[in-house]
């Protein structure tokens, strides 16, 4: 993912509305949590992490996050690290670019 245009994301229930700001905090923090575990091979823990973006993104209207999370905990089964690094930087790119709207 190395295009820079906004990733829009349509809200319109309200009681998503108010959780997204923390939500998305909360992924920011996963992209920490996602390095260290890379640099100290903990690959379970990164597939956990990986099922869970996998299972929320789309709850949140971000099914790009879905398929990062699908991908970060397939590459994290078979431990292929350049893999892994890779989606965590397309993580990292991709919270850069969500505009709620």
């Amino acid at each position: 993912m190395t295009d820079s245009t906004d990733y829009l994301v349509h809200i319109h229930d309200r009681d998503v509305a108010h959780l997204i700001d923390g939500y998305l905090a909360r992924r920011r923090d996963d992209v920490i949590l996602a390095r260290n575990a890379l640099k100290q091979g903990d690959y379970e823990g990164l597939a956990l992490l990986g099922h869970n973006l996998h299972g929320s993104g789309g709850a949140y209207g971000i099914p790009q996050l879905s398929r990062i999370g699908q991908d970060l905990e397939r590459a994290a089964r078979s431990e292929e690290a350049a893999d892994i690094e890779a989606l965590i930087a397309q993580l990292d790119q991709l919270l850069d670019r969500v505009r709620i709207v």
